[in-house]
């Protein structure tokens, strides 16, 4: 009986073992796909795993590779929020200044639309003139 608790529990070991492994690549084609590199070391392959003692010291080597990868991962986070908020600033800057353009574009268009509707109201004045003296 002693044989087979120990049986499942390497069986578990090695289920926890293939589940980081997946992690641990699917975590480096994250970190290609975002052209980071990452810092882990190539998975050591099953078969040369040893029993339980080695098993558990494969595992926390593992987590605490993870973890490293999690604080990398999160600084990357960082970053890229901050990058977010300063883009976000720089188009607040632009939507300001494009705003301001077209105020003062605008300001000249109706400066040249009334002196035009004014030297058409003094020709027309001067055409009633004409006609009346007529």
């Amino acid at each position: 009986d002693a044989g087979g608790r120990e049986l499942a529990a390497s069986d578990r070991l090695h289920s926890i073992l293939n589940f980081l492994d997946e992690v641990e690549v699917d975590s480096r084609l994250e970190l290609s796909h975002i052209g980071g590199e990452s810092t882990l070391v190539a998975p050591e392959p099953a078969s040369h795993r040893a029993p339980l003692a080695d098993g558990a010291a494969a595992l926390r080597s593992r987590v605490s590779v993870l973890e490293v990868e999690l604080r990398d991962k999160t600084k990357i986070i960082h970053a890229l929020k901050k990058a977010h908020e300063a883009q976000r600033a720089r188009e607040q800057e632009i939507e300001t200044r494009w705003s301001e353009q077209c105020e003062a574009r605008l300001k000249t268009q109706r400066a040249e639309a009334e002196a035009v509707m004014e030297r058409h109201l003094k020709l027309v004045d001067k055409l009633l003139t004409d006609k009346s003296d007529l």
